[in-house]
């Protein structure tokens, strides 16, 4: 009697995995309450210790674990795997275009417990994000959030370092999630829900689909593709640049709360929670408009390491309103306190980027 072929995955699905796993985790216990300079510090380091790439590969790679904890989604693929020729013709179809997951057997409960695992945790990052950003105006009641900054180079500089630097992985939760994904010790999951398929989701599914029907194999490089989501990565791009924005001007330690609340916690928390419904893409370049060079993140993140590259942008901030980069208003008369409105309720991204 034929046996199906074996399930397997790259270790580095797993480690992409852990590595989203272990961010979210952490970042979902950082507190909003502040009572010194210190305490700023450290939930600064620990929302931004996260690199973009890594996150966003990892929110893909534990879709893909979740949805094959799905007994029917994988029950139809490994009967397929089976037959040599009808499995190679159906991974054929996943490579060429992943998509085509969503009308496989078993696919609709699959897709709806990577939707609730992946959207969940970025909804949890993203109210985490809207509690530090609230402190940056309540806090403003204490003289000593007033206070500059101490070292404001040398934590601009270890932020741009933590999000350069992917987060290490031990072997012991690597095992963890290897085993959740042959069945062994099967994850504990919220019940699946009503998905609308995402191109994250979609990849989850296809990655998890390859696994099923052992195709996935050994080859790291191969399944790269599959696990970077064009749009999804360029929104946790975004959303770090313009953290290191912020801290680039940032001077009193609220400002601090505020910029790793909204750009360190929130954005990121939106980038994944949105893969349920919502995408991101170019606004459409006016004719008359030269098309805009693509520059690499990390040729994007090295300019931004140098005094000269942020020395413009921050002269600019300071001599603008106070709205032209969202920071947390003071009231210019009275005691400082929360402002009556939030400069960043219309503007979630630059005006390149556009909701469809």
């Amino acid at each position: 009697m034929a046996k199906p072929a074996p399930l397997e995955l790259p270790r580095s699905v797993f480690e992409e995995a852990v590595a989203f796993q272990l961010y979210m985790g952490r970042a979902a216990g950082l507190s909003s309450s502040f009572a010194n300079g210190s305490a700023i510090a450290e939930t600064v380091r620990g929302g931004a210790a996260y690199e973009p790439r890594q996150l966003g590969r990892g929110a893909v790679a534990y879709g893909a674990l979740v949805a094959l904890q799905d007994p029917a989604f994988v029950r139809s693929l490994r009967g397929r795997s089976l037959d040599p020729a009808r499995r190679k013709e159906l991974a054929a179809r996943i490579w060429r275009d992943p998509a085509v997951v969503v009308s496989l057997p078993g696919a609709d409960s699959a897709a709806g417990l990577v939707v609730a695992a992946v959207s969940d945790e970025g909804a949890r990052l993203r109210g985490v994000g809207d509690r530090i950003k609230q402190s940056a105006y309540d806090i403003q009641q204490q003289p000593w959030s007033k206070n500059e900054v101490a070292g404001r180079d040398k934590r601009l500089a270890e932020v741009k370092a933590l999000s350069l630097s992917p987060l290490p992985t031990s072997p012991a939760d690597v095992e963890r999630l290897r085993l959740a994904a042959v069945g062994d010790t099967p994850l504990t999951l919220a019940p699946a829900v009503k998905p609308i398929y995402s191109p994250v989701v979609q990849r989850a599914l296809a990655v998890a689909a390859l696994a099923a029907l052992g195709e996935a194999g050994e080859d790291e490089a191969a399944l790269e593709p599959l696990l970077t989501e064009p749009e999804c990565a360029s929104c946790l791009k975004m959303a770090k640049l313009n953290l290191f924005q912020c801290l680039a001007v940032a001077k009193p330690w609220y400002e601090d709360v505020f910029c790793i609340g909204q750009h360190g916690l929130k954005d990121t928390g939106d980038c994944l929670a949105e893969t349920r419904s919502i995408r991101w893409r170019p606004a459409a370049t006016p004719a008359a408009a030269a098309t805009p060079t693509a520059v690499a993140y990390s040729a994007q993140a090295a300019a931004y390491a140098t005094p000269a590259a942020t020395a413009a942008p921050a002269a600019a901030y300071r001599a603008g309103p106070t709205s032209a980069y969202g920071r947390p208003a003071v009231a210019q008369a009275g005691p400082a306190g929360r402002p009556g409105t939030d400069p960043l309720s219309a503007w979630r991204r630059p005006d390149s980027w556009t909701r469809y």
